[in-house]
């Protein structure tokens, strides 16, 4: 039930429920040719409609579906019942239909697409609650290192790197570009919070988010020039600097902007791993064209980890800026729900703020194809005599930005004040 046994009808899940239910609405009578196929076909797709009634069965019993943070799934749920009735009727207008040619029915080929677009949401509501299981799982174990982390000056690295391969291995049984995706308004931060998990929700919610993307990106893609389990761990420590949120000292957005410099420090603690890993905690956030640092300063040649974990990092970023949908709307399927980060990413990456081969390599992971194509075909452009300084940035658009983690000295700062003016002058 994760996807990866179903025919191919991507078409099938493009098809609104609207869309669907007028196309059962319409009923004329059949011709002589399918009458006399009837029998046969009429046969198969009642037993289609109980197999699949027997799945659906086993799926709404499971208790999440009530959580408000997983309204999308009970959406998808309510969705399938109501086609699942619509599947029902028609089949008996068939049954009519065979006794009494005049009697007007749906077409077969209708209910056979009802039961392909069954098939479809059922995959995706399966594959949802399958990558919950999996956060269940990795949170329980989680929550115990990050306590750790918080109290104790030295730890043994052994758990964060068997989790780590947890993690991975999770992620190379899961197939299909739209379980790779999260369902709209369904999000592992709200869902921690739901289940009792408050204080550790936002860090683990977003390390294993990331990680998750990191285990889809080594199995999906060719990307090498990283330690696989050394990244895995950086993304799901990425954020430990937050746990630091009850010092008095510091203010919720001070704690945010120093949160990857503090989580740096906390990382360090662990022995046996390698010493890039506060280093990748670091510069999870950082850009690789950071309007206020100098262009020495700029962190140009960063290892291919920290490039690829801020990728993930402001891609989830995007994700969740893209807000909550209405609580009835039927979530849209696979890469069209996401089209809008997607675009923005690509629109930054392209102005110099990311590698462009990694946000390519993580567009075509999650099945935005044609934006990977943009990227490559931008890197390809930007080989060809493109001087890195010329597309340094003295803007922050209209995006979020967050805060260097690097600490500018007065002259540093007054210099780079002087460049900029100089650059704004020569426009």
């Amino acid at each position: 039930m994760d996807g990866s046994s179903l025919p191919d009808i991507r078409p099938v899940a493009e098809i609104s429920l609207a869309a669907l239910q007028s196309r059962f609405a319409s009923r004329h009578p059949l011709q002589a040719d399918d009458i006399e196929r009837l029998v046969d076909r009429v046969s198969l797709l009642r037993l289609r409609y109980n197999e699949q009634l027997q799945r659906a069965k086993i799926q709404f019993v499971d208790p999440r579906l009530k959580l408000s943070s997983c309204r999308a799934l009970l959406v998808l749920a309510r969705a399938v019942v109501s086609v699942s009735q619509l599947v029902y009727e028609a089949v008996r207008s068939l049954d009519a239909a065979r006794l009494d040619p005049t009697q007007p029915a749906v077409s077969p080929d209708v209910v056979e697409t009802g039961l392909a677009w069954n098939d479809v949401q059922l995959a995706r509501i399966a594959g949802h609650l399958h990558g919950l299981d999996a956060a269940d799982a990795h949170s329980a174990w989680l929550k115990i290192l990050l306590t750790q982390l918080e109290s104790y000056p030295r730890i043994s690295s052994s758990d964060w790197t068997r989790l780590a391969q947890q993690v991975l291995a999770a992620g190379a049984d899961r197939s299909g570009a739209e379980l790779g995706l999260p369902l709209p308004s369904v999000a592992l931060k709200a869902y921690f919070e739901e289940i009792g998990q408050a204080r550790y929700a936002d860090v683990m919610g977003r390390g294993i988010e990331a990680a998750q993307i990191v285990a889809r990106m080594v199995r999906h893609t060719s990307v090498i020039g990283f330690d696989t389990e050394l990244l895995t761990v950086a993304a799901l420590c990425q954020d430990c600097g937050l746990l630091l949120g009850s010092a008095r000292s510091a203010s919720k957005d001070q704690l945010r902007a120093l949160h990857p410099s503090i989580g740096a420090g906390l990382a360090a603690s662990l022995v046996e791993l390698s010493t890039e890993l506060p280093v990748l905690v670091a510069e999870h956030h950082r850009r690789l064209n950071e309007p206020l640092v100098p262009p020495k300063l700029l962190s140009r040649n960063r290892n291919r980890g920290s490039r690829i974990l801020s990728v993930i990092v402001r891609w989830l970023e995007l994700v969740d800026d893209m807000g909550p949908r209405a609580a009835e709307a039927l979530p849209l399927a696979g890469t069209v729900a996401f089209c809008e980060p997607a675009r923005r990413l690509v629109r930054e990456t392209i102005r110099g703020d990311w590698d462009r081969t990694i946000a390519g390599d993580l567009m075509d992971t999650l099945g935005f194809r044609s934006e990977s194509q943009a990227l490559r075909e931008a890197d390809r452009i930007a080989r060809f005599g493109i001087r890195e300084d010329v597309r340094r940035r003295v803007d922050s658009a209209d995006e979020r930005w967050p805060q260097s983690n690097l600490e500018l000295s007065k002259v540093e700062l007054a210099q780079h004040n002087r460049e900029t003016d100089h650059v704004r002058a020569a426009r």
